[in-house]
């Protein structure tokens, strides 16, 4: 982190730049602690692809021999190392730009979600699994989908790790994840609306999959049709070795689907994401009207981004879609 008002230039030891991001950027710490494995990840999945692309591009376009494949041993590392550094970077930056737009520490007198009522719940975490109970009999739902609370950040899901962030909550395996962070911020019935959208959003997560696929099939349907027709607009090349032996065959219409899977490949996640986040704005609009109202999930939300400055982003894109519920013509 650079030099900022009241923090010294030059941090001497692994103790004091401990002790500055506790008491300074304790967002940052977190963020830190969770990026190795998500940096493993984001590596994984690129250079896989990336290898396979320049080895199918090296063997059967270039037809170079099988010696010169060695060098494709530094592209998969290089893949796997470049998305851990841009991660680090681009990360290292938010949090400085959120550390400028809030203009250093919060003064404690104005920062209310620094101190938690507990009048109503002895304990967090149980003031937390009651008022989920409440709010999954309102739901009409069997049963709580929790009996635990944990804090943590990064959550092993069944395909791949899931980021809790600061405004969330996520559901598995019995019990409700929050953001490491965020405990003893907030008070039980702060997290009320957060919960309350968690769990619609729960509900319609089997519309979100049919969505993604309605989506996704005639684009997939038309790729497979693809590959009847696309070839026989190109001419197929056999190659032969000296010996006279067919040692390859390359056809340019198989070049150009090849990439063009790759990118629906690519593009599919994206469209995932964007079509997620459209279906967890009306699970927002459908807790408040659950809670009566805008009003007790702005103040909620609003306690969120003085809490963590980190995930201002989503907490306004999220304050922006309940505004728009009273004032219709923004909307």
């Amino acid at each position: 982190m650079e030099e900022e008002a009241g923090v010294p230039g030059q941090l001497a030891t692994t103790e004091t730049y401990l002790t500055h991001c506790q008491n300074v950027h304790p967002d940052f710490l977190v963020w830190e602690k969770s990026k190795a494995k998500m940096t493993i990840v984001l590596g994984a999945a690129t250079s896989i692809p990336v290898s396979i692309v320049a080895f199918w591009f090296l063997l059967f376009v270039l037809h170079v021999p099988s010696s010169a494949g060695r060098g494709l041993a530094f592209i998969p590392i290089g893949a796997f190392l470049i998305p851990g550094f841009l991660f680090v970077k681009l990360g290292t930056r938010r949090f400085r730009r959120d550390w400028e737009a809030r203009g250093g520490l919060p003064s404690p007198s104005t920062c209310r979600a620094c101190s938690i009522d507990l009048s109503k719940y002895p304990d967090e975490e149980q003031g937390i699994l009651a008022v989920l109970t409440d709010l999954s009999n309102k739901l009409g739902m069997s049963a709580s989908p929790a009996s635990s609370v944990a804090w943590q950040t990064m959550v092993p899901g069944r395909r791949a790790l899931q980021t809790v962030s600061s405004d969330r909550c996520l559901f598995q395996d019995n019990t409700v994840y929050f953001a490491e962070n965020m405990r003893a911020r907030l008070s039980p019935e702060d997290w009320k609306p957060i919960l309350a959208s968690a769990l619609i959003y729960k509900k319609l997560s089997g519309k979100l999959a049919q969505g993604i696929a309605i989506r996704l099939v005639p684009v997939v349907v038309i790729y497979v049709v693809a590959w009847f027709l696309v070839p026989s607009l190109f001419p197929t090349i056999t190659y032969y070795s000296p010996q006279g032996q067919p040692v390859s065959v390359s056809n340019d219409g198989w070049l150009i689907l090849i990439f063009v899977g790759f990118a629906i490949m690519f593009l599919s996640i994206p469209i995932g994401v964007l079509y997620s986040r459209k279906v967890g704005l009306i699970a927002d609009r459908r807790a408040a009207e659950l809670l009566g109202g805008t009003a007790p999930f702005l103040d909620s939300l609003n306690k969120l981004r003085e809490a963590s400055p980190s995930d201002v982003r989503s907490i306004e894109t999220r304050i922006e879609n309940l505004q728009r519920i009273t004032d219709p013509a923004t909307s």
